[in-house]
This record gives structure tokens, C-alpha cells and sequence, in this order.
């Protein structure tokens, strides 16, 4: 059974963290873009989480088999620069491999959106249905011409910096760093280096 709770369904991995489900849910997704006759991409990332990446390579061949283009992240990324990356490209939907802070057990996929009302509800409604998944089934995908490979940290950072600097010239910046997301870390290990 695929529940989300929030934005995020997560289970633990080989229950109902698997392959069917990844697709079930990417192509519930791809079933409401056709629908609404969109033509933007869908943002796909991943964390650090065992079976992330592959995970992120189902998605990826479940939505291009169904026409849709995505921008990927090749790398583990931070949910900030996810939605900084959205807003930048003016992109409605990002799925994220992630268990979010479940246990090292668990993986999902979070999805994040730039839309209102929330698709999320629907997503679950059809992806819990028998839903008839379209996928070239391959664990290789081909990064054909729907599929473009991005990344946004450093210009994330960058423009940190410059609020930062535009807004404390004088003052002392202090930063509470989450331990939990190794992601987080690297890009506030990036920021401090400035």
C-alpha cells in the first residue's frame, strides 16, 4: 500500500520500498502531466540511502518512457537546492529518493511541488489502483534527449553569499548545521569556506 504522509511515502526497503511501487508512483505522476498537457520537466534527485540511485534510474525510466523530460541530479542533493533548482526553472514537480529521517531501513520518494491544489493525493488514489506502468524495464537508463543531467550547488551557494554579504557587512553570521543530512552538511561546508 503506497500512503504518503506530507510529501513523502517511505517504507522500509523491500516491503514496500520497491521497484513496483517507485514505478507505480512515477506513473501516477506521468498519467497527471499527460493529462494536464504540461510540458515541463520533472526534477529528479536522490539522497545517500542504499538502493537511492537505483531507485532514481526507475523513476527516470518510467517518466521517459512516457514523453516526459526530467532534469537530474547525477549527484546526492539537498532538498534546498531541489527547490531553489524548481524555482529557477520554473518547474512544478521534483521527486526526491529519499527516507527523509526515517531510519537507515527505510527509503522513499518525496515529492515536492510548485502547484496548487496538491497532485499529491491524486498521485496515491492512482498509484494504489491497478495501474498499468509504461517502462522500457532496464535497471540501465539511457540518457536520451528527454533526460538532461544538472546541477545547482555552487550557484545555490553563491547566491547565499550574496544575501549574506549584502545583509550582514557588519554583523557575525551564526548557523545551526542539521547532523542528520549528510547533503546539508556539504553544501553549509561549502558556505562557511566563505
Amino acid at each position: 500500500m503506497i500512503n504518503f504522509n506530507n510529501s513523502l511515502f517511505s517504507s522500509v526497503i523491500a516491503e514496500d520500498f520497491t521497484k513496483y511501487n517507485i514505478q507505480k508512483i512515477a506513473q501516477a505522476l506521468s498519467n497527471i502531466i499527460k493529462k494536464s498537457k504540461s510540458n515541463k520537466p520533472v526534477i529528479i534527485a536522490q539522497d545517500n540511502r542504499f538502493l537511492s540511485s537505483l531507485a532514481k534510474n526507475w523513476v527516470i525510466d518510467t517518466l521517459s518512457t512516457n514523453q516526459i523530460k526530467t532534469l537530474v541530479f547525477s549527484i546526492p542533493t539537498s532538498t534546498p537546492v531541489i527547490k531553489y533548482t524548481m524555482d529557477k526553472n520554473n518547474v512544478d514537480y521534483a521527486l526526491i529518493i529519499t527516507g527523509g529521517d526515517n531510519p537507515i531501513e527505510y527509503n522513499g520518494i518525496r515529492i515536492l511541488e510548485n502547484s496548487t491544489p496538491s497532485i499529491i493525493p491524486t498521485v496515491e488514489k492512482l498509484a494504489n489502483k491497478n495501474i498499468k506502468i509504461k517502462t522500457k524495464r532496464s535497471n540501465k537508463v539511457d540518457y536520451s534527449s528527454l533526460s538532461t543531467e544538472i546541477t545547482c550547488e555552487k550557484e545555490y551557494i553563491k547566491n547565499i553569499i550574496k544575501f549574506i554579504q549584502k545583509d550582514s557587512k557588519e554583523n557575525k553570521l551564526r548557523a545551526l548545521i542539521s547532523t542528520t543530512n549528510i547533503d546539508t552538511q556539504n553544501n553549509f561546508t561549502q558556505l562557511a569556506k566563505h
